[in-house]
């Protein structure tokens, strides 16, 4: 089995996990129903914040223009820390306060299962993005 078509075998098995879970435990009614205060508004801030950073990094760096005035193109993950100093510390520390708030919101239905769940919930995420 080549490896491209087994790291997308692995995707989608990470993709049905999820969703799996989600619709057998009713988590986004869940979700829902105790999703209030505080921590609705650091998760969204935090997603968010992480989500917008990805998608400058990826998306929009490639297409501003360097000195010469030709497009940079992808940003070089070998200099990361020299191109781009904080987005790391700010990366993590929006995925962080996303994550507890996620969890602290399911954390009253589930309990200990609540961090499984937000983790399968994001590998299954992060494995729909690879798709594409």
């Amino acid at each position: 089995m080549p490896s491209s078509l087994s790291s997308v075998l692995e995707r989608l098995g990470w993709i049905l996990a999820a969703g799996a879970l989600d619709y057998f435990l009713h988590v986004p009614s869940v979700f829902a129903r105790n999703a209030h205060g505080l921590s609705v508004y650091i998760l969204a801030i935090g997603s968010l914040t992480f989500v917008a950073l990805n998608i400058y990094l990826l998306k929009i760096y490639p297409q501003t223009l360097d000195d010469r005035g030709r497009p940079r193109g992808p940003p070089d993950f070998r200099h990361w820390q020299r191109d781009f100093p904080r987005s790391i510390q700010i990366a993590t520390v929006a995925g962080g306060a996303s994550i507890i708030s996620a969890v602290g919101i399911l954390w009253s239905q589930f309990w200990l299962l609540a961090p499984v769940i937000v983790f399968l919930n994001i590998v299954g995420v992060v494995s729909f993005i690879g798709l594409f």
